[in-house]
């Protein structure tokens, strides 16, 4: 009986011991791959959610975790794009420059090539570099791509347009206002910067009547319209 005891236990002899099954203890290869793209996924998601909460530092942490882990190819230029975004939220206009033109130097899809320049014409813009933006603009007229990006994204660049005429070409910019509907910020924008310009001129009454026209065409503004996160919305969700 003590003989039996020992030999069930030892469990060489009544009851004979399951052995694993190799088949079960691998995953296939197409399932590995399944979660590493939905891994590569989130991590995109993560970096378009908190860029579209407006948190720009965060979007470059978010950028940076996602480059370490890795994402989609397919993702990377759009990524960069909302680095860019974010670098020039912060203030790296250099950096957000850089970025831009690296996604301008390659080819990529339409949407993609049309948001780099318009960031590209934004950023100049801001920094100063009139005839930089304005070639930026041109060449999304010049490529057709201005159907890839968002009405108030064009209003914008119009507004441009005509800032760099008033200065540059002083009978233009009127062609470009009448463009430009009254509702839009980027109305009043133009007509308080003619005011001020017609100030600097020594033209008091008229710079006085068009900076009244300006400031009454900004009351009727509606909610700002977010351009910082508006190209999110749609095919990239």
């Amino acid at each position: 009986m003590l003989f039996c005891f020992v030999f069930l236990v030892s469990g060489t002899g009544c009851f004979a011991q399951a052995k694993p099954n190799k088949a079960s203890m691998l995953v296939p290869a197409e399932s590995k791959q399944k979660a590493q793209h939905r891994l590569e996924q989130l991590r995109f998601g993560q970096v378009l959610y908190v860029y579209y909460q407006q948190q720009p530092l965060n979007s470059l942490e978010a950028i940076a975790i996602a480059e370490h882990y890795g994402i989609a190819s397919a993702d990377r230029p759009k990524m960069q794009l909302i680095q860019g975004g974010a670098s020039l939220q912060l203030g790296m206009s250099e950096a957000a420059v850089e970025l831009l033109t690296e996604l301008i130097a390659v080819s990529q899809p339409k949407d993609v090539q049309a948001q780099a320049w318009y960031w590209l014409a934004k950023t100049s813009f801001q920094q100063g570099l009139y005839s930089v933006s304005q070639q930026a603009r041109e060449y999304l007229y010049d490529n057709q791509l201005m159907a890839t990006i968002e009405q108030e994204q064009w209003l914008e660049l119009q507004y441009q347009s005509a800032f760099f005429a008033l200065h540059d070409k002083p009978g233009e910019w009127r062609d470009t206002l009448k463009m430009l509907p009254k509702e839009t910020i980027w109305f009043s924008y133009l007509m308080a910067n003619a005011g001020i310009q017609l100030f600097n001129q020594g033209n008091y009454n008229d710079a006085a009547q068009m900076l009244v026209d300006a400031i009454d065409a900004a009351k009727i503004q509606p909610k700002p319209f977010d351009f910082q996160t508006s190209w999110l919305e749609g095919s990239w969700w």
